[in-house]
This record gives structure tokens, sequence and C-alpha cells, in this order.
């Protein structure tokens, strides 16, 4: 959908009074691959795992992989906390 078209169907779902129509078109104008959080329900382990790796593919985008410094000024703390490591290890999305 081009930009256009997006500007014109949000003009469209902005002018709906009704809440149901609106909801439902804005829907479909949706075409988001990450699930929504369901809001008094229990989200499945494979629909956030989804919004997991979807989520990183965004933030790949528009920012390094590895965003962890080198070095920081806490090293010594963090090292005797975590066994010789700076923190927790990260397990990457595709081995969950």
């Amino acid at each position: 959908m081009n930009a256009k078209k997006i500007r014109v169907a949000v003009a469209d779902i902005a002018a709906d009074t009704d809440p149901t129509r609106k909801a439902a078109k804005l829907a479909s104008l949706s075409k988001s691959r990450a699930p929504s959080i369901p809001m008094n329900e229990v989200m499945s382990w494979e629909d956030w795992l989804k919004g997991r790796r979807w989520r990183r593919e965004l933030g790949n985008r528009v920012a390094p992989e590895v965003i962890q410094r080198q070095r920081g000024s806490s090293d010594r703390r963090l090292r005797k906390l975590f066994k010789g490591r700076r923190g927790l290890p990260f397990t990457p999305t595709e081995e969950l």
C-alpha cells in the first residue's frame, strides 16, 4: 500500500463514528507480523516468540545487533557477580 492510499484509509477511519467498524478498519490496515498482546488473556509462548523475532528483525534495521560495551566502569563488580562475565548469558532467539 503506498503512502497516499494509507493517508486516505487513515482519514476514512478517523471520520468513522462507530467504534466497532473503526477497530475493524484499523485491524485490516495493519499488516504487522507480530501478534498483538491480548489485554485479558494469556499470550501463548509461540506468539511471544514470533513477536520477539519480529521486534529483533525490526531493531536490527536501525541499530547494530551487538550493542554491549567492550569495557565499563563496573566491570570488576559485574565479573565477580557473574562468574567472570559482564552479565547474564544471552540466548539468541533462534535457540529458544
